[in-house]
């Protein structure tokens, strides 16, 4: 997959399993045209044998990851809490051509969703631009994050009777998710798309 991209900004995320306590730092002179820390802190101070695995790859190829790296998340908050107990093993991890970009990444503190916590990865712009085809035609995407965009977004999932939670398949699960923030993010505004 890096061979194909070679050149182009890459991010990785998801639920990895992957526990690396404060592995993945660097000097943090590497940062220095960052709003990234190079040195991780962390609350998770456990490195599991899928976490050792990751960090073999995603070193080897460059990648860096954002937890704990972000002045809004400097000790690498929980991702996923549980009765059993918690861990940082949602990750998004980033090549080094985000470098020169306004990062900031956060984990998202929303209660009863899920045991696991959304983590947010913003880059630079209010505004961002996505260009792909559809059709043999040329379709732009445009994401205005401004404030009030935001706020009538959220407005919109939390009010939203779309999402459902309740159902045998992980994929419909997933696409019902997608579908729902697709939409609300058009009727907010956020996302604009033409032609």
């Amino acid at each position: 997959m890096f061979a194909n991209y070679n050149g182009c900004k890459i991010i990785i995320a998801g639920d990895l399993n992957a526990r690396i306590s404060n592995l993945n730092s660097f000097e943090d002179d590497i940062f220095m045209n960052s709003s990234f820390h190079g040195i991780r802190y962390t609350l998770d101070t456990v490195i599991n044998s899928q976490g050792n695995r990751i960090i073999e790859i995603m070193e080897d190829f460059g990648m860096l990851i954002c937890n704990g790296r972000s002045n809004a998340d400097r000790r690498a908050s929980y991702t996923y809490i549980s009765r059993n107990g918690c861990s940082v093993i949602d990750h998004i991890w980033i090549n080094s051509l985000f470098l020169e970009s306004q990062l900031d990444f956060e984990v998202l503190k929303i209660p009863e969703i899920s045991d696991h916590l959304p983590v947010l990865l913003n880059v630079n712009a209010n505004h961002l631009t996505v260009s792909y085809k559809l059709h043999g035609k040329q379709k732009y995407s445009f994401f205005n994050k401004e404030p009030l965009c935001i706020e009538r977004f959220n407005k919109i999932l939390d009010e939203s009777n779309n999402i459902y939670f309740n159902s045998p398949s992980i994929n419909e699960l997933n696409e019902n998710l997608i579908l729902s923030i697709d939409k609300a993010a058009i009727e907010s505004g956020m996302k604009v798309v033409t032609m």
